[in-house]
């Protein structure tokens, strides 16, 4: 509440609310993506994550089941997370 309320008045807490905003479906896919390589399936945090930040590819993922996602022992599973380790967020 504190946090909240800190963001409405200082300019330095809504930049750091904003950056916090921008990296949060980095988290969840990464979270979703390192899940789904080592254990075959979905992430819960990341899967509540990217609920909270971008409904509309929840609601997809959800509703594909993850049919759709590659195999874990394909290789693409790492080379998606090491892409999403490398990405920056403008701010």
């Amino acid at each position: 509440m504190i946090w909240d309320r800190l963001v409405q008045v200082d300019d330095a807490a809504k930049r750091v609310a904003a950056a916090e905003d921008a990296t949060r479906p980095i988290l969840a896919w990464r979270a979703i993506l390192t899940g789904l390589a080592s254990t075959g399936e979905l992430d819960f945090e990341g899967l509540a994550l990217l609920q909270q930040t971008d409904q509309a590819a929840f609601g997809l993922l959800i509703d594909g089941d993850a049919e759709a996602a590659p195999a874990p022992k394909s290789g693409n599973i790492p080379r998606l997370i090491e892409s999403l380790e490398r990405a920056t967020v403008d701010g």
